[in-house]
Formats: structure tokens, C-alpha cells, sequence
């Protein structure tokens, strides 16, 4: 009775599974699609549209045109990658394996820079205490001159735009100052006159029955005009607030 070796027959198996899983088999089926940089220099497009790829011996492979597709779509750098097609496990292998070491090299060149760079720093500090807190002083002192003249820039804005609001209240605050000098003028005409005069009306010949009415109207003008000079004399103790008013927002301006 002959046994059956389950690991002997998974490993053939593999072993036929890799044979066929070659490129230069036609049955292979294994395709893989990859990205390569473009050349400096070279045309990205036309080797994007490009589907006849050269294997290392020399042969024209084409690509399949679906994963072809579907690279096109998915590339993540349409400015310097194009797809390329592997097209059996070993020259995947070999791609990764070459990829690694390039990202090692590099890894290995950033290490070095940093520690360059490191290196430079801590002797920059070292050396150059004093400077360091010179630029850092003054660039504290120059962001405080900064803050200061934006400061003053607002405040000054600030008071230009109210000038602006209140140049019509201006206006009607030179409107009323010129009402208030004729009234002064007005003022200064009764100041003049003698009260006293008014009373020689009772000496004019004037009906009895009509000389008791025109006193009553001469002491209602007289209170009339006694009334407009406190009037004057408001409006002009208001003018002077507001004269004051407008001499101390220029100072301070």
C-alpha cells in the first residue's frame, strides 16, 4: 500500500506552479503592474501611452491593455510615473528587492545629513551664544515697534473715519454758529436800546380807552425781547461747549 506524502505533493505542485509562472512561458499568467520614473528630459506621456515594453533579453512584451488601463487610472504622479508590467515572480522579487535597497541607500544618506545638520547646529550654538541673543532680543523689540505702529494706525483710522461720520454734524455745527452771530447782532441792537424810552408812550396824546391796550403790548414785546436775549445767551454758552469740544478732539488727534 504505497503512502501519501501531503507535503511532497504541495511542493510539486509549487514547483509546476512556478514553472508556468515565467516570463518566457506562454501559459504564464502572473502579470504585476508597477510604476517607474521617468528620465529627466524624457516624454512622460508617450511613455505612459506606450504598451510595447523590452524585457531585459531584449524582447518586445506587450502589456495588458486592461491593467494597462487601470494603471493609467490609479497613477499616483501622472507627471513623472508610467506603469510597467512585471510578468513573473522573479523579476517581482527582484524589484522589490531592488527597491529596498534603494530606500536603504537613501535612509542611510538622510541619517548622515541629519547628523550633519545636527552636528552644525550644537557647534552654531556653541560658538555663537551672544549672537543668537542679540537677534532674538532684537526681534522681539522689532515685533513690539510693530504692534505699536499697528496700533497707532487703527487709532488713527478710527479718528478718520468718525471725522467722516461727523462732518455733517460739522456742518450743521457752522449752520447754527452763523444763526447764533445774527442773533448776537440782533442782542447787541436791543442792548443798545433804552428801556426807559418805552415809557414816554403814556406822554403821547393817545385816547384814554387805547392807551391801556398799547402798554399791555409794549410790556408783552418787552418780555418777548427779554425772553430772546436768554435764548441768545444759551445758544452762545452752547456754541462755546462745542467749539471746546472740537479744539480738544483736534489736539488729541
Amino acid at each position: 500500500m504505497q503512502m501519501n506524502n501531503p507535503e511532497a505533493e504541495l511542493h510539486a505542485e509549487l514547483v509546476q506552479i512556478a514553472s508556468l509562472m515565467t516570463e518566457g512561458n506562454p501559459n504564464n499568467k502572473f502579470k504585476a503592474m508597477l510604476y517607474n520614473f521617468a528620465s529627466r528630459g524624457a516624454d512622460v506621456r508617450a511613455l505612459q501611452n506606450n504598451r510595447n515594453q523590452i524585457n531585459d533579453k531584449g524582447e518586445s512584451i506587450m502589456m495588458d491593455p486592461a491593467l494597462h488601463l487601470e494603471a493609467l487610472n490609479k497613477n499616483p504622479d501622472p507627471n513623472r510615473l508610467y506603469p510597467w508590467q512585471i510578468n513573473s515572480c522573479e523579476k517581482l522579487y527582484e524589484r522589490l528587492r531592488s527597491d529596498s535597497n534603494t530606500i536603504e541607500f537613501y535612509l542611510e544618506k538622510f541619517d548622515i545629513c541629519e547628523s550633519s545638520l545636527q552636528d552644525i547646529q550644537n557647534d552654531f550654538y556653541i560658538k555663537y551664544p551672544e549672537r543668537i541673543r542679540q537677534i532674538t532680543e532684537g526681534q522681539s523689540r522689532l515685533m513690539e515697534k510693530l504692534c505699536m505702529t499697528r496700533y497707532k494706525l487703527e487709532r488713527y483710522l478710527e479718528s478718520r473715519n468718525a471725522l467722516i461720520k461727523d462732518s455733517g454734524l460739522e456742518m450743521r455745527i457752522v449752520a447754527k454758529q452763523d444763526q447764533i452771530k445774527k442773533k448776537l447782532e440782533i442782542k447787541n441792537k436791543i442792548d443798545k436800546l433804552d428801556p426807559s424810552n418805552m415809557n414816554e408812550i403814556k406822554s403821547i396824546s393817545v385816547p384814554q380807552e387805547k392807551l391801556d391796550d398799547i402798554v399791555a403790548v409794549m410790556e408783552m414785546q418787552r418780555a418777548s425781547i427779554a425772553d430772546l436775549r436768554k435764548l441768545v445767551l444759551s445758544d452762545l454758552s452752547k456754541v462755546q461747549s462745542v467749539e471746546a469740544s472740537l479744539e480738544k478732539n483736534k489736539k488729541s488727534s
